[in-house]
């Protein structure tokens, strides 16, 4: 299904179209014998379930329930998402015009929870932008909370003596619109690696002794 952009909300979608919303949200199920895992129980819906035969037919309980395959197939282009949401005309704005605002991305799994209509979808609501990310009201800090001046490595804020906050990567599997930290994520500029962890270990003991 290819759903054109600014559909209203009241409108019924395509003939065909699976009935998502008026599934129940959660049921665990046991995974029959013999498809991996033996006896291991998958945490799964029958939402779940309806996304993956008709956007996913071919791919197995092993990949899905595999957090590589998921990262490596999230949903992150405009056609991705029109292809499996009714987009309003603000959040196929806001995906046409994002440019380096807080990057999108969201995992086959959590957007198999989503009902098609992001207004009636609280899982929608938090990982799909809408044009609103790009007003700044009067006093909003561009740098959230100040942290900035208390970073003494990067990826490491110290603002109080007794704490600190530790981010060994910028990136996330799903973005959640929300992210207090949206501007030093999802750019590549903040990745693991071992002389960075070692500044962190130095600065963290030499302050925390202060």
């Amino acid at each position: 299904m290819t759903v054109n952009a600014g559909r209203s909300a009241q409108q019924p979608t395509a003939a065909g179209d699976a009935p998502l919303a008026t599934f129940p949200r959660v049921q665990s199920i046991g995974r029959p014998a013999g498809t991996g895992g033996g006896a291991a129980i998958c945490s799964s819906n029958p939402r779940t379930q309806v996304f993956r035969e008709r956007f996913f037919p071919d791919v197995t309980d092993e990949q899905w329930d595999d957090w590589r395959w998921q990262v490596r197939h999230r949903i992150r282009t405009l056609d991705q998402f029109r292809n499996v949401l009714n987009l309003s005309a603000v959040e196929h704005n806001a995906l046409v015009h994002g440019g380096t605002m807080l990057p999108v991305g969201v995992t086959p799994y959590y957007m198999s929870l989503m009902t098609p209509t992001i207004l009636s979808s609280r899982c929608g609501k938090t990982v799909v932008p809408t044009t609103a990310e790009f007003t700044r009201m009067p006093g909003e800090a561009g740098r959230s909370a100040g942290e900035d001046g208390h970073s003494p490595v990067p990826g490491l804020v110290h603002r109080y003596p007794d704490r600190a906050l530790l981010l060994p990567l910028d990136f996330c599997s799903t973005y959640c619109r929300y992210c207090t930290r949206s501007r030093v994520v999802g750019h590549g500029e903040i990745v693991p690696n071992e002389a960075r962890l070692t500044r962190f270990s130095t600065t963290w003991s030499t302050h925390a002794g202060a």
